[in-house]
């Protein structure tokens, strides 16, 4: 593997990585590529992904400045930061100040669909913030299969765990092409010390994740597969509208059926039968990479949709 095949895996030209890496960085990355190319084992080959990626962040720092897919990009203005103050005061009572001090402290990164955004087993110096698209978090068995253990939505921290831990259990992935912010591990630990309400707001974003992964739990466990993807549709309802995502009873839905089998524990042929179960009873439609729900309020009794779990009443005492 020479530099033009480097340069592609990097999504950048040969002249750029010339220009901006030495010639033992290109030998190192060379070498780290061929053995990629090696291993047959999932989790091996991210690993050394993940080692590339670091190098190129260590070789090839001006490349990472610009705003194409996958780097940072210029710092985040308020208006673009509001899917995650839009979410945070539902729990915390932030002001104009906490709420521009966040703003500031984050750069902007696009990610296109289907790309990584943080490896697991990677040591993160950064915590994302989904600003618009869908991304999940996932984790890959040694035999290949893998579950998605959450979806994140425009609002949502991707892995603000990830400031505190040592290295990542689990795998972040754009689901569809995504905008991120990015905040230096550094700051968020600062804003945790000395900023209260940023403080509250931040740890009640962490338990509203959990209650999310125990309602999915029940929802495995308990529900059959029809009720069990139209209570997820409700909660992705719900969850984007607080966003500003959608309107009253739609919006996109970029996942695959295969996708939504690694969220649902099914198999892609259960999931194609019970998604045209539910279109022939007319509780969906899935049209254009859009869910429209034609009678919410139907949608919600059929399967027992409570959204007391997503915590969107603030306590206040």
């Amino acid at each position: 593997m020479h530099s033009k095949e480097i340069a592609s895996v990097l999504g950048i030209t040969v002249e750029q990585l010339h220009a901006e890496t030495a010639p033992a960085a290109v030998e190192e990355m060379i070498g780290l590529l061929r053995a990629y190319i090696g291993i047959a084992d999932v989790q091996g080959r991210r690993r050394v992904l993940s080692t590339v990626r670091q190098e190129v962040k260590r070789s090839v720092p001006a490349l990472l400045d610009g705003s194409e897919d996958g780097r940072p990009g210029d710092h985040a203005g308020h208006a673009v930061f509001e899917p995650l103050i839009s979410k945070l005061r539902h729990g915390a009572d932030l002001k104009e100040a906490d709420c521009d001090r966040l703003a500031r402290l984050a750069g902007i990164r696009r990610i296109g669909a289907r790309q990584q955004i943080v490896l697991q087993g990677d040591r993160p110096e950064n915590v994302y913030v989904v600003l618009d698209g869908f991304a999940c978090r996932y984790k890959v068995l040694r035999q290949g299969k893998s579950q998605i253990m959450a979806l994140l939505v425009p609002g949502d921290f991707t892995d603000l765990h990830g400031a505190v831990l040592g290295t990542m259990d689990h795998g972040i992935m754009a689901v569809s092409a995504c905008t991120v912010a990015e905040l230096p591990r550094t700051a968020i630990l600062e804003l945790i010390e000395n900023h209260p309400r940023i403080c509250h707001a931040f740890h009640w974003a962490t338990l509203v994740d959990g209650a999310i992964l125990r309602e999915w739990l029940v929802n495995m466990a308990l529900r059959e597969a029809p009720q069990q993807i139209a209570h997820l549709f409700c909660e992705l309802l719900v969850r984007l509208r607080t966003a500003g995502v959608g309107d009253a009873n739609s919006y996109p839905f970029p996942l695959t059926q295969q996708e939504l089998a690694e969220v649902l524990g099914l198999t892609s042929v259960h999931v194609n039968r019970t998604l045209q179960y539910l279109r022939d009873d007319g509780l969906i439609v899935l049209r254009r990479r859009r869910l429209i729900i034609p009678d919410v309020d139907r949608l919600k009794a059929y399967c027992d949709f409570n959204p007391d779990y997503l915590h969107l009443s603030r306590r206040i005492e």
